[in-house]
C-alpha cells in the first residue's frame, strides 16, 4: 500500500551562506539533538538490560555506546518485480536507489546504466515507477560504472527545498567522476507517477582524479561527501561545499576540497569493488563509509567514519558476518532520523542479508536474510521517506532476467 507523505512537513530554518561568519541558528536544531540523544539513550538502556554493550567508535558522548535490533527478518515484505519500467536494462549492475523528497512529499528515483553506457532514470512518488527514460546522455560521454545519486533538497538542517537530485558517474575514457543535476518533475495525484525530471545542470567533470570504482555520495550539513576507490585500492573522499545561501542552485558554486585518502584497511586486507556512504544525524555523527575487503580469497565488509571530536577518519573496522559468506559489494542506508545505519550484501547462497547498527557504536546485529529469494549481483538500498509505506527498501536482480526486484519493510518500521 502507498502512503501520502505530503502533509509531513519539516520545519525550515534560517539559511546561512557557506563561509559567512557568525553562529548557526540554534532553537529547533538543539531540540532535535536532544531528542536524538534521548532516543539513543533509550536504545542503549534496553540493550544493556540484555547484557549487550559496545565501545564507542566516533562517539562524542557516553550515551552513544549501545546498539539494538532494528530490522528483524519478520519485518520484511516479499520480493516483488518493480513494474512499469518498459523493458530490461543491458548493464549488469543493480540500479542505484536514492530518496527524492519533493519538498515535504517523498519519492524514490532509480538510476541505471543502459546498453549504450548512458544513464537512465525511473522514478515514483506515492505511485508506480515510470518507464526508464534517457533524460540526458552527456553527448559523447559514456560511463563505465553504475551511477550514484543524492538529493540536494535535504540535509540535517532542513535547508529550503529545491527539488534537485545530483547524479555522479565515472567516465569510460579517463575514469574521472562527472556530475549532473536534475530538477524533479511535478507531483500528480495519488497513485500516478510524477512527471519526468529535466536537466538543470549538464555533465561537468569534478576534477582530474581517476578512479577504479563507481562513485558513492551523500549530503551532510551542506557538504557533498564523494567517495571512490583508486587503482591502487586506496579509498579517497572528496568534500564539496554547496552554496546553501542560494537554495535554488546550491551546486552552481560548489567548492571541492583537496581529495583525502582514508586510512588503509587492516593489514592483509585489500579494498575492492564499489564503496557506499550514508549521512549521520546532524551534530551527532559524520557520514559512514563501507566497502568490501578481500584477503586470501575471503571477503569481508569494513566501515569507517569521522570522529566528532578529533575530526579525523577512524581506522576501518570489519563487521562480523558470522557464518554468512560475503559475495558482493555492500550497500547502505539509514533510518528516517539517520540514527541507525543498515548494511546489505549478497551472500554465497545468493540471498540478500542485512544488519543494522546505531550510529556512534561498533555493535551490529547478526546478519539475517531477506526472505529466501536468490539474486545474481549486489543489492542497492534506500532509506527514509521514500514515497511508500516502507522506510527501508532494497533492490536486486535475479538470474535469467534483467527485471528489478524490490523488498521493503512493513508499515510502522522506523
Amino acid at each position: 500500500m502507498l502512503e501520502n507523505h505530503a502533509n509531513k512537513s519539516r520545519p525550515k530554518h534560517g539559511v546561512r551562506a557557506r563561509g559567512t561568519a557568525g553562529p548557526r541558528p540554534r532553537g529547533a536544531r538543539d531540540s532535535r539533538l536532544m531528542r536524538l540523544r534521548l532516543k539513543i539513550m533509550i536504545l542503549g538502556t534496553a540493550l544493556t538490560s540484555l547484557g549487550c554493550s559496545a565501545a564507542p567508535e566516533e562517539a562524542n558522548e557516553d550515551w552513544l555506546s549501545q546498539a539494538t535490533a532494528a530490522l528483524p527478518a519478520a519485518s520484511w515484505n516479499a520480493w516483488n518485480v518493480v513494474v512499469a519500467q518498459n523493458g530490461s536494462l543491458a548493464a549488469p549492475e543493480t540500479p542505484t536507489a536514492c530518496g527524492t523528497p519533493y519538498g515535504d512529499a517523498s519519492g524514490t528515483a532509480l538510476f541505471a546504466r543502459n546498453s549504450t553506457n548512458r544513464y537512465t532514470v525511473s522514478i515514483m512518488s506515492r505511485s508506480p515507477y515510470t518507464n526508464w527514460t534517457n533524460t540526458w546522455g552527456g553527448g559523447n560521454l559514456a560511463f563505465s560504472s553504475r551511477p550514484t545519486c543524492v538529493s540536494l533538497d535535504y540535509d540535517e538542517q532542513n535547508w529550503p527545498t529545491n527539488n534537485q537530485v545530483i547524479v555522479f558517474g565515472r567516465s569510460g575514457a579517463q575514469n574521472r567522476y562527472y556530475a549532473s543535476v536534475l530538477k524533479l518533475g511535478t507531483l500528480n495525484q495519488f497513485g500516478v507517477p510524477p512527471t519526468l525530471p529535466t536537466v538543470f545542470r549538464g555533465w561537468t567533470q569534478v576534477n582530474t582524479e581517476a578512479f577504479a570504482s563507481a562513485p558513492a555520495v551523500t549530503h551532510y550539513d551542506g557538504t557533498l561527501y564523494l567517495i571512490g576507490r583508486k587503482s591502487n585500492n586506496s579509498v579517497v573522499v572528496q568534500q564539496g561545499a554547496l552554496n546553501m545561501g542560494n537554495p535554488s542552485d546550491p551546486y552552481g558554486a560548489v567548492s571541492w576540497g583537496t581529495p583525502f585518502t582514508l586510512p588503509a584497511l587492516p593489514a592483509g586486507w585489500t579494498a575492492t569493488g564499489d564503496p557506499t556512504i550514508v549521512a549521520g544525524p546532524y551534530g551527532v555523527a559524520y557520514p559512514t563509509v563501507a566497502i568490501r575487503g578481500t584477503s586470501m580469497g575471503i571477503s569481508g565488509i569494513f566501515y569507517t567514519t569521522r570522529d566528532m571530536n578529533t575530526q579525523q577518519w577512524v581506522n576501518w573496522r570489519r563487521i562480523s558476518t558470522g557464518n554468512t559468506t560475503v559475495a558482493s559489494d555492500p550497500s547502505m542506508e539509514t533510518s528516517v532520523d539517520k540514527t541507525r545505519r543498515t548494511v546489505y550484501f549478497r551472500a554465497s547462497d545468493s540471498r540478500i542479508y542485512q544488519s543494522t547498527s546505531v550510529v556512534g557504536t561498533t555493535t551490529w546485529e547478526t546478519f539475517t536474510a531477506i526472505r529466501t529469494d536468490t539474486f545474481v549481483n549486489a543489492p542497492s538500498a534506500a532509506g527514509g521517506n521514500l514515497g511508500t509505506d516502507p522506510y527501508h527498501m532494497v533492490y536486486a536482480r535475479k538470474a535469467g532476467s534483467n527485471d528489478i526486484w524490490v523488498a521493503g519493510t512493513g508499515t510502522g518500521v522506523p
